[in-house]
């Protein structure tokens, strides 16, 4: 059983609540002071028993387990915000599904800011190898091809036909 299962199905047990609004009530039924983490998720800590140190809980994994229960730990399942906003924690904005359904669940700027920047942290290619792919996207090649060829995912292939101006201007030489 992975370290997150145990502390949320923890936290749930000790009577840890996300009400409907997002907001936690810890055991004394007082309202929890949360943190914001670096990813912009918020938490709470709690401790396993009184040595252990203290370990974060995600707010919306835990509104999740009390929504869906052990389907949350099912392979491949993760925790979506429906309007993409990740602290937003209310139950109506809280599901699972896939990663590329959490994806999707982001507005269309934010998921190209983030194309962009895995295409530029993931491509120190040279120009003739990103030359080639322009030249394969013109010519019709399957993406599934030149992802493979390359081995570059699709949110970096779409980048680079639909957003990317070093295409645009190839295109137009």
């Amino acid at each position: 059983m992975s370290k997150q299962k145990v502390l949320i199905i923890e936290a749930n047990k000790r009577g840890y609540i996300v009400n409907k609004d997002g907001i936690v009530y810890g055991l004394n039924g007082n309202i929890l002071k949360l943190s914001k983490t670096n990813k912009g998720y918020l938490s709470f800590n709690m401790r396993l028993n009184k040595l252990s140190n203290p370990t974060r809980i995600f707010v919306h994994r835990l509104q999740a387990y009390q929504k869906y229960k052990d389907e949350l730990f099912n392979y491949g399942m993760v925790v979506r915000h429906l309007d993409g906003n990740s602290l937003n924690n209310r139950i109506d904005n809280i599901a699972i599904g896939t990663h590329h359904q959490n994806m999707m669940d982001k507005p269309t700027s934010i998921r190209n800011r983030l194309a962009e920047i895995g295409w530029k942290a993931a491509n120190p290619r040279t120009e003739e190898e990103r030359f080639e792919i322009y030249r394969l996207i013109e010519k019709g090649e399957s993406y599934k091809s030149i992802q493979h060829k390359f081995a570059i995912g699709s949110s970096t292939l779409s980048y680079m036909k639909n957003r990317s101006k070093e295409y645009k201007k190839y295109i137009a030489r």
